[in-house]
């Protein structure tokens, strides 16, 4: 653990002692993970053309963020290059959350990989902030998680800089009072790292001379609101350590899901969606309970067969509207028929069909509108049909646009 020294007594009305928790690479480690890659493997994720992130083997050939694809595979050429998927990143990083609201309640995720927790319940559970973050390492290492930083100081953005910053060891600490000499020699693009200030802006400062969050924060406020807006002059009360934001803890969602089980396992595609249909419509009026929608489905189907470890075959599925219990039936049906529309007997028996709401909306945004507007249900089952044959990219429809 490494403390930087400060004052010791923190403002009572100032930012509070946050503890930031940073697992880097993130995205590539999900993907990874997802892949069954090796830590070592030279890996990047892409994203419409360019580098979104890459891991630390492929950094050492020297591929970077926001490099073209055609690049980083010239500067390295076993270099893996896979899509950059946001919804994996999401659900890659649901456990972890869990895992640390099991070590300690009220984590705020910040984005997936990072996330903020007030530093004084933790540290009177544990005897101190240092104790606190040694239990939360321990958490991720624990999960197979490599490299997991923490950071602890006055407020989420310095403590999130504080766990970036290079350190021999996985904790830091700024002390009360010291998040605004840790911060003065950072440069400006700091912020636009953090999604504060956009590089436009970035920009412009360094051609006025405005280097370092020092510099930023020694700008009057008043000045700063009136020439850049409100967004700039949040960004230069965090750039000084004085924004009073608070950590805001997560409400854990519930587990919409719903499975089904057979044993012995159902061998016709009747039986199956025979099976499930009271229990989709029991799943589709919970939602509509808490005035929810499902416009996106995983349906996972498992069989009996690859000698008892079981076959798990997986398909998302998307819907113009909203699913009905009927809607995600089809679904599952169609999935089992495959390219075989007419088929009832399947090629191995199934064990298990997972449903898992990926997408859910208020109902308030899918009402029907004031003239009874809506996809015709004739095209759009139709259309979904050839979907079930195809898969949910092979289908497209046409948007006007420009």
């Amino acid at each position: 653990m490494t403390a930087l020294t400060g004052t010791t007594v923190g403002h009572p009305h100032g930012p509070e002692r946050t503890l930031v928790l940073w697992c880097p690479d993130w995205p590539v480690t999900a993907a990874r993970v997802r892949a069954g890659l090796p830590e070592d493997v030279p890996l990047a994720l892409v994203d419409r053309g360019i580098v979104f992130a890459c891991s630390p083997a492929a950094r050492t050939t020297g591929v970077r963020r926001g490099l073209a694809a055609r690049e980083a595979q010239f500067r390295c050429p076993e270099l893996v290059v896979l899509g950059y998927d946001r919804v994996l990143d999401d659900r890659a990083f649901e456990p972890v959350i869990e895992r640390l609201e099991d070590t300690t309640p009220g984590v705020q995720v910040l984005r997936p990989g990072l996330c903020a927790i007030r530093s004084r319940g933790p540290a009177r559970f544990y005897g101190s902030e240092e104790a606190a973050a040694d239990a939360l390492v321990a958490c991720v290492v624990g999960l197979g998680i490599p490299g997991a930083r923490v950071g602890i100081a006055d407020g989420a953005f310095a403590a999130e800089q504080v766990a970036r910053d290079q350190a021999p060891t996985p904790v830091r600490v700024v002390l009360p009072g010291g998040s605004a000499a840790f911060l003065a020699v950072r440069p400006v693009t700091t912020l636009v790292d953090a999604g504060l200030i956009d590089r436009d802006l970035a920009t412009l400062l360094r051609r006025l001379g405005v280097h370092t969050l020092r510099d930023f924060a020694a700008l009057p406020a008043d000045r700063v609101r009136h020439r850049f807006g409100a967004a700039a002059a949040r960004a230069h009360r965090i750039a000084g350590a004085a924004d009073d934001g608070r950590v805001v803890p997560r409400v854990p969602p519930r587990h919409r899901e719903v499975a089904f089980d057979w044993e012995p396992p159902l061998d016709r595609v009747d039986q199956v969606t025979f099976a499930i249909r009271a229990g989709l419509d029991a799943f589709v009026g919970d939602l509509a309970a808490s005035r929810l929608v499902c416009t996106e489905v995983t349906i996972e189907v498992c069989t009996e067969a690859a000698a008892g470890a079981g076959a798990v075959h997986t398909r998302s599925w998307r819907h113009p509207r909203w699913f009905t219990g009927a809607d995600i039936a089809d679904r599952v049906r169609w999935q089992l028929q495959g390219a075989g529309p007419g088929a009832s007997e399947l090629e191995a028996a199934i064990t298990r069909v997972r449903i898992i709401p990926e997408r859910v909306d208020s109902t308030a945004d899918h009402e029907q509108g004031l003239w009874d507007s809506g996809p015709d249900e004739r095209i759009h089952h139709a259309l979904t049909r050839v979907q079930g044959l195809l898969g949910h990219d092979g289908v497209l429809t046409a948007i006007s646009a420009g």
